[in-house]
């Protein structure tokens, strides 16, 4: 858990993976725990291995991407901008009373997530503070109300998930900053050189 697999459509030299599809990449990345059947990956020839999601310990890859970057262009080449997608913020961590899903997950499972939403949040606030006095860097987009209360077995509240997500959307803060990362994409992808990179980021990683 403490190092999560990196699927790439590149090569590298050091630590590559299987050079598996995206479909299976998808299928990993969402192996929830007590909600998807984990998937074997590997290369003809070679041994598969068991996959699952990695949000059980690096539901934030954000510090992964960054690394991932710092190995593939060296330590000299400026970042141009950091695309942080959230899932939906938790809300206040906490104790509350257990409701009837609950009750039939081990207590394990239960701290378990509770430090998967910690451990979000946590990476998100780093990386803010760290690039605080650089302006149009950083990007942090998360749903600040309802739809990270929603979990997984709730699927047919998809529509709950929209709705909070265009009112998110329209936050005027919101709606700003999204203009100044599309300002600064589309000057990046019409610059006829640029030594900067722009790294997006979801809170999904496989492991």
């Amino acid at each position: 858990m403490a190092y999560p697999r990196r699927f790439r459509t590149y090569k590298v030299r050091n630590n590559a993976s299987a050079n598996c599809k995206i479909w299976e990449a998808a299928r990993a990345t969402t192996a929830a725990p007590t909600f998807f059947k984990r998937i074997a990956i590997g290369e003809t020839g070679q041994i598969r291995e068991q996959f699952i999601d990695a949000g059980i310990k690096c539901n934030n890859p954000s510090k992964v991407v960054m690394e991932e970057a710092r190995l593939l262009f060296g330590d000299d080449r400026p970042v141009d901008s950091l695309v942080s997608i959230g899932t939906g913020h938790p809300g206040t961590i906490g104790l509350s009373e257990p409701d009837g899903f609950q009750k039939i997950l081990p207590t394990k499972l239960i701290d378990v997530l509770k430090k998967i939403a910690t451990d979000c949040e946590s990476t998100a606030d780093d990386l803010a503070r760290r690039f605080a006095s650089l302006s149009d860097l950083y990007f942090r987009y998360n749903v600040t109300h309802g739809a990270g209360r929603i979990s997984l077995e709730e699927w047919k509240k998809m529509g709950d998930v929209q709705s909070h997500t265009y009112a998110y959307l329209h936050e005027l803060q919101v709606s700003k900053s999204i203009d100044a990362l599309v300002k600064l994409l589309c000057a990046f992808k019409f610059a006829s050189s640029s030594s900067g990179r722009c790294i997006t980021t979801a809170d999904i990683c496989m492991s």
